[in-house]
């Protein structure tokens, strides 16, 4: 189903930037059959009409290379779509609004007015694709990546607490009271949980799903709690600095984990779980065989 969905979303992105190219080349025959009207020798004196032809030329230009692109390298990264589709969708929201203004080159209704706003709603719906596919990838480098990013904040989060408990470094406020304890007890705890999910998820346990929203929810406890204490007026990472930053870090990949973690589109079981059946169990459920009217049995 993804499969053929991501190819839906292709050919539509296709659909879209020939419509757009299509567009953009009435736009820009029509600003260049109208630049010089007075006679002028300049190529285009008329300023407004000068930015309606260079939206069409530009954007004909990024059409052609969007669609060369898809035709030759099906598998490009995704962030050269949004790329394309963001410098489409600004030319053609300014394009929009200067053309067809009340004083605009494309005030009245005709082919320039049509094929700017052609150009500009094709360029929306192709930004709307790019930047879907874009999210798709994200959200689940995010999902996998998060446990880690908590992980790295703790630890340097750790090593400034226990660096500073044992040698009362004075760059910040730090010592042996509760405060830069708490701190240590916030490093360690989430060093280790993070440890033990990170190695569920590489495991493929059917269990990862469930832990990892409990995780999600502790660690967000954990660094609301830590953060608060440690970066308060009278916390150990009062100042900004390594324990300070990597405080709100962990506190913010917690979040961002926590979240991913309830998605729906992650709240399925890993592929490797056993499958389960109709009656909830792990074992498939055999069907009782029917006695039919001429005395053999019929599969139910």
């Amino acid at each position: 189903w993804n499969r053929a969905r991501r190819m839906f979303d292709l050919k539509t992105q296709t659909v879209c930037l020939i419509v757009c190219l299509a567009a953009s080349i009435v736009e820009f025959s029509t600003s260049a059959d109208n630049c010089n009207l007075d006679g002028s020798s300049h190529i285009c004196s008329d300023s407004k009409m000068a930015w309606a032809l260079a939206c069409g030329l530009v954007s004909s230009a990024l059409c052609l290379v969007a669609l060369i692109l898809t035709r030759a390298c099906l598998k490009r990264p995704g962030f050269i779509d949004l790329v394309l589709a963001l410098l489409l969708l600004g030319i053609w929201v300014f394009g929009a609004a200067f053309n067809t203004a009340t004083n605009g080159v494309f005030a009245t209704t005709g082919n320039g007015y049509f094929s700017t706003w052609i150009a500009l709603l094709s360029s929306t719906m192709y930004t709307h694709l790019a930047l879907g596919t874009l999210t798709e990838r994200v959200s689940a480098a995010i999902n996998k990546s998060s446990p880690i990013l908590v992980l790295v904040a703790s630890i340097v989060e750790l090593s400034v607490a226990a660096d500073g408990y044992v040698n009362g470094s004075s760059a910040e406020n730090l010592g042996h009271g509760p405060r830069v304890i708490w701190a240590c007890v916030c490093g360690v705890v989430s060093s280790v949980a993070c440890l033990a999910q990170l190695f569920m998820l590489y495991t493929r346990s059917p269990s990862s799903v469930k832990s990892g929203k409990a995780l999600g929810v502790f660690l967000v406890a954990l660094w609301a709690a830590g953060a608060g204490v440690n970066t308060s007026a009278s916390g150990p990472f009062d100042a900004t600095g390594n324990g300070y930053f990597s405080s709100w870090f962990a506190f913010a990949a917690s979040v961002v984990y926590a979240a991913s973690a309830f998605d729906p589109a992650n709240g399925g079981e890993p592929d490797s779980a056993p499958p389960r059946y109709t009656d909830g169990s792990k074992v498939p459920v055999l069907a009782a065989p029917h006695v039919g009217e001429g005395g053999g049995y019929q599969s139910l």
